[in-house]
């Protein structure tokens, strides 16, 4: 863990200072030794907490937690929202969820019925959801927020270590929501987590006569998982019903405990699974222009302007060399892309405090959200 924080503080000190690495190619080296050594160590931490050789063997007594068996595919499951493959002929889990909110530990209002597959390459997810069709909430909102609008989603973790876990979420009208959180963090609050995290996955949501239905396709280049010719993994299913404020859980969560990652439910029956080509490219170009005209010689024609410009090309680059271990580089870093700060005219006391927005030095800040250590 100490490790881990001196390279991500080399980084946020090494990299701004030197603006002009991309143009020296022993500094190019360097910056990408940077990144490197970084990734490793918070990969390293987090295969430390979830890698262990029993994490992801099922000899533990599971008592009253939920189970369910994955299914194996023969024919392929379009994602459309319409669960019209024979699937969903077969049995589900039970149509039971436990409230979290506002009465915890009462059972749901409105039942729900799961399932889940998987092929050679993905994971899939399905859901109906009864309800009232009039009474559904579809409010249509940006990436990673809910708005106001019912929703459905899973957690995956596939190294049980009860501190880590995938989130996926579709809601009502579409909307897609995922991230990374840790057992640190509140049970009760969605979006709390590393929600700048953004997978590939496609999913899909459809009304019905009797609810609306939820189906999602997770592939296995999205996910991390031990090696191993049978899987195990915990996992957890969770709803919204947003005009009521209801939350409820497949497998019962407690709000006094902090974290969700230690109250999930157990997936089996996942065999001869290997994890895909884990490869992001992100290239990007940017281009720049500035002038000055003189306002005394050339008051309305530019003729005594001056214009200078340029333009740069650059890419970044995220490999997964194995299921502990990420590659992270970058050429001709820049960050134009990143939100700027809001304007805010502070006239109190205390100073305004502003969020790190740019994506290298807040991706795997979660694995340092344990017990208050660090901020």
């Amino acid at each position: 863990m100490i490790s881990a924080v001196g390279c991500r503080y080399l980084a946020g000190v090494f990299l701004p200072i030197i603006p002009d690495l991309a143009h020296a190619p022993v500094l190019v080296l360097l910056r990408i030794a940077v990144l490197f050594s970084c990734t490793s160590a918070l990969s390293l931490s987090a295969f430390a907490n979830g890698g262990g050789s029993t994490a992801n063997s099922d000899t533990e007594a599971d008592g009253q937690v939920q189970t369910l068996d994955a299914v194996q595919l023969e024919d392929a499951i379009r994602i459309d929202g319409n669960l019209e493959e024979a699937l969903y002929d077969g049995p589900s889990s039970s149509v039971q969820f436990t409230q979290i909110a506002p009465q915890p530990g009462a059972p749901s209002k409105h039942a729900t019925r799961v399932w889940i597959a998987y092929d050679e390459s993905a994971v899939y997810v399905a859901a109906k959801l009864y309800d009232h069709p009039d009474s559904i909430l579809t409010q249509i909102s940006s990436r990673d927020n809910t708005g106001n609008a019912d929703w459905f989603g899973v957690s995956l973790s596939p190294y049980r270590d009860g501190l880590n876990a995938t989130n996926f979420v579709v809601t009502a009208a579409g909307g897609q929501v995922d991230g990374i959180f840790t057992g640190s963090q509140r049970s009760t609050d969605i979006h709390r987590g590393d929600r700048s995290w953004d997978a590939v996955w496609s999913s899909a949501s459809a009304k019905t006569e009797d609810g609306w239905n939820v189906e999602m396709r997770i592939p296995f280049s999205m996910l991390r998982f031990p090696k191993g010719a049978t899987q195990y993994w915990d996992i957890n299913f969770e709803r919204s019903i947003a005009r009521s404020n209801e939350r409820s859980f497949w497998n019962p969560v407690d709000p006094a405990i902090d974290g969700s990652a230690s109250q999930m439910g157990r997936l089996r029956g996942l065999r001869g699974m290997e994890p895909g080509l884990r490869l992001q490219l992100t290239p990007f170009v940017a281009a720049s222009a500035s002038g000055a005209t003189d306002p005394v010689n050339s008051p309305v024609l530019p003729t005594g302007s001056s214009i200078q410009g340029g333009a740069s090309v650059g890419m970044d680059l995220k490999y997964g060399i194995n299921e502990a271990f990420t590659l992270d580089m970058t050429l001709v870093p820049d960050f134009s892309n990143a939100r700027s700060d809001d304007q805010i005219l502070n006239l109190g006391p205390n100073e305004q405090r502003f969020g790190e927005s740019r994506t290298f030095f807040v991706e795997g800040t979660e694995l340092f959200e344990k017990g208050g250590w660090f901020y």
